[in-house]
């Protein structure tokens, strides 16, 4: 069913999602399978949903009737023979029908779904399309029922040439997968006519690690899996993740990525595609960087009116639940928290409060947390804790106020 896309709050401007069942694909990093979840789907139930969605006043109605995009999908690839002749051929002529317009995220199928799927449409979309590796070899083995990286990026041309806007996500990248090829893999990408790149590095947590094969982590290498579940990365991937984004700047792709800083406008093509979007945070670092000088300490309410600048999203006063058990479900067990009328922005801001919301300001390079001598965050008027920008990032996640100039020419009593 057509669900809020919850756990991508501020990362992803699409706030709905639609999975149309398991893909099959069984690629070996599938956080899916690997937590042990099924997707299921009826595309019957689809199309008696959507019509009982309108004016139903649940958040899911709410954002189809503001006519936000459905992103198709997340968690599982409607191209694949299971999920498109399973639900995905009805269920993509139903939404377009019935006036919702979908973005795709896909590692493609046949070119004969691809173009069964595409003369489904009657709108040009945004297409996604996952690009892990160039060695037909290493990505049978990662992807097994999916096509290999030649033919994605066969496939992403000929959509660019359909008017369609591409871009590729090097997600998850892992540098051993890349064979020293990740500048060719960001030229690839533009030649075959992406408008820019997102990347993401592999991470796995432990419950995921127990899941897992032998062949699949044979197949992703054992020294990657490992280096996936560490809370921190090493220098390494940090060296490579760097290098990763300048080959994709040396391009001209924008790109977005959480260890990178620095203004983007790769999400924009969503918004210029469909309108109706949600803000993300690169949206307010973008924002930020519009104004004078290169860095600044910033609170909640600046942070969140940079954010909504130019379009926020809908006042809600349901129950933000999900949401929050998204983003990091042990808040829940907090007694003193209610989810229930906080709001789109509440939300946000238990993300720039709590350390461990996955997707905030502390997950960028050019945001950091600003903590006394006790490493409690140092707090303004509202109680809310104070984040010091910078145009060009490369800062930790938090800063000790008294160590502030090591970092910044601000002084602690700007503060």
């Amino acid at each position: 069913m057509i669900v809020p896309f919850c756990g991508e709050y501020l990362f992803h401007p699409v706030p709905l999602e639609l999975s149309f069942g398991d893909c099959g694909y069984g690629c070996a990093y599938c956080f899916v399978r690997l937590n042990g979840s099924r997707v299921r789907h009826s595309a019957v139930g689809l199309a008696n949903a959507l019509g009982r969605a309108r004016g139903r006043g649940d958040l899911t109605s709410v954002l189809l009737d503001d006519g936000y995009p459905v992103l198709v999908s997340n968690r599982s690839d409607f191209l694949s023979p299971r999920a498109w002749d399973g639900a995905a051929r009805r269920g993509l002529a139903v939404m377009t029908e019935m006036g919702v317009r979908c973005a795709f995220q896909t590692k493609g199928g046949t070119r004969g779904r691809l173009e069964e799927a595409e003369g489904t449409l009657d709108y040009k979309a945004v297409w996604y399309w996952t690009l892990t590796t160039l060695d037909e070899g290493l990505s049978a083995r990662l992807e097994p029922g999916a096509p290999g990286p030649a033919e994605r990026l066969r496939c992403m041309e000929w959509l660019a040439g359909r008017g369609h806007s591409v871009y590729a996500g090097f997600n998850p990248y892992e540098r051993t997968w890349h064979g020293g090829r990740g500048a060719e893999m960001a030229r690839r990408a533009r030649e075959a006519g992406a408008f820019g790149v997102l990347m993401q590095c592999l991470h796995l947590n432990s419950n995921q690690r127990k899941r897992m094969t032998a062949g699949e982590v044979g197949a992703c290498g054992a020294d990657a899996v490992g280096r996936a579940m560490r809370k921190r990365m090493c220098e390494g991937d940090l060296d490579y993740a760097d290098s990763l984004m300048g080959a994709c700047a040396a391009e001209g792709l924008p790109f977005f990525c959480y260890l990178g800083d620095g203004g983007t406008v790769l999400f924009d093509r969503y918004r210029e595609v469909y309108g109706k979007v949600f803000p993300t945070i690169q949206d307010a670092g973008n924002r930020l960087a519009e104004g004078a000088g290169d860095e600044r300490i910033v609170g909640f309410g600046g942070f969140w009116d940079a954010l909504t600048a130019r379009e926020s999203p809908p006042r809600w006063g349901g129950d933000m639940r999900d949401y929050v058990a998204s983003l990091n479900r042990e808040m829940l067990y907090d007694q003193a928290l209610s989810t229930r009328g906080i709001g789109f922005r509440g939300v946000a801001r238990l993300m720039w409060r709590d350390l461990r919301m996955k997707a905030g300001p502390m997950f960028r390079r050019e945001w950091a947390m600003l903590v006394g001598d006790d490493y409690l965050p140092v707090a303004d008027a509202d109680g809310d804790p104070l984040y010091l920008w910078r145009r060009r990032g490369g800062l930790p996640t938090v800063i000790p106020l008294g160590r502030l100039s090591e970092y910044s020419a601000l002084s602690p009593e700007t503060a």
